[in-house]
């Protein structure tokens, strides 16, 4: 991901504010905390998790109020979709497909019906149309009910309408798609217009990326990995975007996420729709060693793990297959944030928060919050307010000062307030 341009930025501390907060106004909202309980680190944490606000009532998120958008969007993301609507749209095509081509047949019995029997050489031809027609409805009668069976005996079906071929060779390509989406997500146009020469490209690629996982297995020397990876690389970078992996680590964790995606959409089905789907998924590519790389390198990132998530939708709204594999991906991604925010909760430490991923789940005012609530500790320091001890953080005898005037100063307040009320 590109480095983004931050907004807010603290300096050295010079009386002025920096990135909008001033050190002592961050220093005051964790009087009460140090006040209870002494400790700078608890009371860092306190306001990492609650945010701040500044004198002018603006308001810098803490983790508390991300987590709370986090779950809200999550939630409302399985309110709102229909998983199992992914077989709606792929029942649809097929059904168009099937119509297409009995209009045809129907077309075709037509032109036998009006031949009458005789030594014509047209009627003669009437009558082979029309049993070719007979034989083709007969094979489509008999297609079975669930939607991979269909589409197992529809792809030998010799079709009479060329647009329900086509339509045919469009679904089976989308099916292709969500396969190698299932571990790559930059070759979907190899895919759509797979030639000869793409196959073989991809059969390839294949190889030679299960060959690197079974010399990393192997426990090759770091150094020479990494050479045949870079070799890689040069053969097949062009496939994996323009931001390719730097390190066979990177590529697998890259595809470790995309299968989990695939997992947690069957995980998240009924077990008749996972086996259909699984059905649907199996040996798409018409090359039998294709599909025996595909399967090896599944095998190789752990495909069939039980511990990817399941989620339980309950919308109206219908997706198809891919927008179901896309959902699986940002509800992975949403997660994996919830889990970071809570980390840097309990560890005080908001290092392991992504800010891209928080950017892009959240948006730039929350990406900018969290860069304002890093920086606090460094502003504090820069003030003179704490300084580092080992690992921990300490008041200096100046922030000490300060806080001891706020602590008297909100504790005249209040007994001004009291006796103002007497």
């Amino acid at each position: 991901m590109r480095p983004l341009a931050i907004r807010h930025r603290f300096s050295a501390f010079d009386g002025s504010d920096a990135a909008g907060i001033a050190a002592d106004d961050a220093l005051g909202a964790m009087v009460d905390d140090l006040m209870d309980h002494g400790d700078l680190r608890w009371a860092l944490r306190n306001l990492h998790a609650r945010g701040l606000t500044l004198p002018d009532g603006s308001q810098r998120e803490g983790l508390r109020a991300m987590l709370r958008k986090l779950r809200e969007q999550k939630r409302a993301t399985l309110e709102r979709f229909n998983l199992s609507s992914l077989f709606k749209d792929l029942e649809k095509q097929l059904d168009e497909i099937l119509d297409l081509e009995n209009a045809t047949i129907d077309e075709w019995l037509g032109k036998g019906d009006s031949a009458e029997d005789g030594a014509d050489s047209g009627e003669f031809a009437d009558q082979v149309v029309k049993q070719i027609a007979e034989k083709n409805r007969a094979e489509l009668d008999a297609l079975p009910e669930n939607v991979a069976g269909k589409l197992k005996q529809l792809e030998s079906y010799e079709f009479l309408n060329d647009e329900a071929q086509r339509k045919l060779i469009d679904l089976l390509n989308q099916l292709r798609k969500a396969v190698t989406q299932t571990f790559f997500n930059d070759i979907e146009k190899m895919v759509r217009e797979m030639s000869a020469g793409d196959l073989e490209r991809m059969k390839a690629m294949l190889r030679a990326l299960n060959e690197l996982i079974s010399k990393k297995a192997q426990g090759v020397d770091p150094d020479v990995l990494q050479s045949h990876f870079d070799k890689f690389m040069e053969a097949f970078g062009d496939l994996f975007g323009s931001e390719p992996p730097k390190t066979l680590d990177e590529l697998l964790a890259r595809m470790r996420d995309q299968l989990a995606a695939a997992q947690s959409l069957l995980g998240s089905l009924t077990p008749s729709q996972r086996s259909e789907l699984e059905a649907l998924l199996r040996d798409r590519f018409d090359d039998a060693e294709l599909n025996e790389e595909l399967g090896r390198l599944a095998e190789a990132l752990g495909a069939g793990d039980s511990n990817a998530n399941r989620y339980r939708f309950g919308g109206r709204e219908d997706v198809d297959l891919e927008a179901a594999l896309r959902l699986m991906r940002e509800l992975q991604a949403t997660d994996e944030l919830i889990e970071q925010v809570q980390r840097a909760d309990r560890s005080a430490d908001l290092a392991p928060i992504d800010r891209e991923l928080l950017k892009e789940l959240l948006g730039e005012d929350e990406a900018e919050s969290l860069d304002d609530l890093k920086a606090l500790a460094k502003a504090l320091e820069e003030a003179g307010y704490i300084r580092p001890a080992g690992d921990k953080w300490e008041l200096t005898p100046r922030g000490s000062r300060l806080i001891g005037q706020r602590a008297l100063g909100e504790i005249y307040a209040r007994l001004r307030h009291q006796n103002l009320g007497s």
